[in-house]
């Protein structure tokens, strides 16, 4: 994408689900999501699972838990150019 000049992420406000109220902000990422990555390309199926189950004591599912690294993700590439997040809270 040569020609992109900006990125707008669509995440949402339940990514934060644990903060009573959501400011324009960054939050802390629940994990780092460099990790989390190493982390599922390197257990089998079994354990996977197990892990996947432990992490959900910090999200109540893995979607809210991977918008939240996602958002790390995003932030940690917003030097190469324009970002911004977005965060609705209801979906359509």
């Amino acid at each position: 994408m040569k020609n992109l000049k900006a990125l707008v992420y669509v995440s949402t406000a339940f990514a934060h689900v644990n903060n009573a109220f959501i400011e324009e902000k960054m939050y802390p990422p629940i994990a780092d999501w460099r990790k989390m990555i190493e982390i599922a390309e390197s257990l089998d199926e079994h354990t996977l699972n197990i892990f996947t189950a432990k992490c959900l004591d910090y999200a109540p599912n893995t979607y809210i838990f991977s918008k939240n690294l996602a958002e790390s993700v995003i932030q940690d590439y917003s030097f190469f150019f324009p970002c911004a997040i977005v965060r609705p809270s209801l979906g359509t």
